[in-house]
């Protein structure tokens, strides 16, 4: 898995054996969100390939925190079932409240307007929920209740961006890994 700003470096990726992609505009960009298009060059360049991969979208507004108003929340439903109908497999938000922690009904909503596709909550947010990713090596007691929590909200994965991870797969099903993010 790679995380992708262009089309250029997307195929690439793929030419260099990449399956799952997430793809996102450039950072100098106003917000992440990739375009249909940029989505669709991309599996159109695996398709002649003859390569299966998995595309997971960004969805993100803009820049700073993952923090997003009623409009914005709307507006990121919208995009995310535009780049459903174009072909993306998932994808990564960051989903949080006002006062800290998750944003669960937001997230909910995401999620079920987007299924069955994979969602992937950015860890920035998890750790606002006690440090699941903090500097020091999770609990695995602390991970099973929120990971569960996050799954009945719909989300499937949690980008972790490396770091100290904890052989957590007996608490949550035999579903731990790290790195990546």
């Amino acid at each position: 898995q790679i995380c992708c700003d262009s089309v250029e470096k997307s195929k690439a990726a793929i030419d260099a054996g990449a399956r799952v992609l997430e793809v996102h505009r450039p950072p100098d960009a106003q917000g992440s969100t990739p375009s249909t298009e940029f989505v669709q060059e991309v599996l159109r360049h695996a398709a002649a390939r003859g390569v299966a991969i998995v595309v997971h979208a960004v969805v993100r507004p803009r820049s700073g925190p993952f923090c997003y108003t009623q409009p914005e929340q709307a507006a990121m439903i919208g995009a995310a079932q535009e780049l459903a109908r174009a072909g993306v497999g998932g994808f990564v938000i960051g989903a949080a409240a006002r006062g800290g922690g998750v944003d669960f009904p937001f997230l909910q909503g995401f999620s079920a307007a987007v299924a069955p596709l994979q969602v992937t909550l950015h860890h920035n947010v998890v750790d606002n929920e006690g440090g699941v990713w903090g500097p020091e090596k999770p609990e695995v007691s602390k991970l099973e209740p929120r990971l569960t929590r996050l799954a009945a909200a719909g989300v499937t994965r949690i980008i972790s961006s490396g770091g100290p991870w904890v052989d957590g797969k007996a608490a949550i099903g035999g579903g731990g890994r790290g790195g990546g993010g």
